[in-house]
């Protein structure tokens, strides 16, 4: 027997706000599920929280990574898998329970890029990474700036770059492979 949890109902509340103060009556706000969030409380949402712990992970994978022990590379094998992980779980938290927010929008491609970024520095400067190895993450961190320079071109003519289903599956196996090299 398997018991479920239903999402949270999801309500449109800029449309219902805009057509409120176009009809001149007040705003509904939370009765009707549209609750007003401030920036504090954005920032604090579990989706945004485990962006910005993906960001705060890096001095501590860093430290693991230049102890250059067996069992702090393991630590920051697990820790890099970890906030690969929770890359995937704060898009889906705060799309199903409709708590998508700006920060979030913004800060979740910065932290990935911070994340994989900095792991590839690493391996790269502490000689971990062969010459192929070497190649590999330069092409790795073209694809991620030219992907940026392209969304916040894109962004200035009011155009989105939607995440494709691909890209998606390209970011999620790439987790495991840079958190095996970790560990190697």
């Amino acid at each position: 027997m398997s018991i479920s949890i239903p999402a949270p109902r999801r309500v449109d509340c800029r449309r219902r706000r805009t057509r409120e103060a176009d009809a001149g009556t007040p705003s509904l706000g939370d009765r009707q599920g549209c609750a007003t969030r401030t920036q504090a409380t954005v920032a604090t949402d579990l989706p945004n929280l485990l962006t910005i712990s993906r960001i705060a992970a890096i001095p501590v994978l860093a430290a693991l990574m230049l102890a250059r022990h067996p069992a702090a590379d393991l630590a920051a094998c697990v820790l890099f898998t970890v906030a690969a992980v929770t890359d995937w779980l704060d898009g889906h938290l705060a799309r199903s329970r409709g708590a998508t927010s700006d920060l979030g929008r913004m800060l979740d491609p910065i932290a990935d890029k911070l994340l994989v970024g900095a792991t590839l520095m690493l391996l790269a400067g502490l000689g971990r990474l062969s010459d192929i190895g070497v190649l590999a993450a330069v092409v790795i961190m073209l694809r991620e700036i030219m992907v940026s320079g392209l969304r916040e071109y894109l962004a200035g003519l009011a155009v989105g770059l939607p995440v494709t289903t691909f890209i998606h599956a390209c970011t999620v196996h790439s987790g495991p492979v840079n958190g095996a090299l970790l560990g190697s």
